[in-house]
């Protein structure tokens, strides 16, 4: 006759699976409240600039201080003239923009369609040379008017070898070159009166007087004197 032998019962043993099973219950709990958690709290949008504009020159080197504008949609226009050749606009759409280059209606480098991205920087490289462009860097005396006088036809084109009659005190060249053109320079209330006489042309008269007072611009500028063929 066979005895079954009960085995004795561990103490403790029970207990410990059930502590480690409601243990990682209660990670799995803790882990699914974490993810949904975190779905439930939303993140930080990041912030960016839409453009960047680099300029340069011809040699590779930083332009700095030049006039920098960005047209968006034709009506919106954002400026930028202080910089040390990088500059950027960060509250830009996503449609394409124009950016133009340059100050004073000089040399002006215009891109057209510029395209943007949303969340991302576009950048834009311009190779500007503005070098003759800073009238300033032309050194006139305080009060001295300088005129370049630009002889045409009435179609406008130059005409070459024109003088006055009697000459200007301070001319040069004394003869007009071949694009029509004769520098006059006068001092503070000086006038220039003369009579500006070519070859095949009826002779124009030339009353021009310095005034000391004047802007710089006008102090130097252009003069357009049309003579008409005989």
């Amino acid at each position: 006759m066979l005895t079954r032998v009960k085995r004795p019962r561990r103490r403790g043993y029970t207990h410990v699976r059930v502590i480690l099973t409601m243990a990682a219950t209660g990670m799995k709990c803790i882990t699914i409240l974490m993810l949904l958690g975190c779905a439930a709290v939303p993140t930080a949008a990041q912030s960016y600039c839409s453009l960047q504009v680099r300029v340069i020159d011809e040699q590779g080197r930083p332009v700095p201080n030049v006039m920098v504008r960005v047209l968006e949609d034709e009506e919106r226009l954002q400026q930028n003239e202080r910089h040390s050749g990088v500059v950027r606009f960060c509250d830009l759409g996503v449609g394409p923009v124009q950016v133009r280059v340059g100050g004073s209606g000089c040399r002006i480098v215009s891109i057209e369609s510029v395209p943007l991205e949303w969340g991302k920087t576009v950048s834009q490289t311009v190779v500007y040379d503005g070098s003759t462009c800073n009238i300033d860097r032309i050194e006139i005396p305080a009060g001295i008017c300088s005129i370049i006088f630009r002889f045409v036809t009435e179609d406008r084109k130059p005409i070459a070898n024109v003088s006055l009659v009697p000459p200007a005190r301070r001319t040069a060249p004394p003869i007009s070159d071949s694009a029509g053109r004769m520098l006059v320079t006068l001092f503070p209330g000086e006038t220039v009166q003369a009579t500006a006489t070519a070859t095949g042309y009826t002779p124009a008269p030339i009353d021009q007087t310095c005034s000391g007072n004047a802007s710089r611009n006008a102090r130097w500028r252009d003069q357009f004197v049309m003579l008409e063929k005989r």
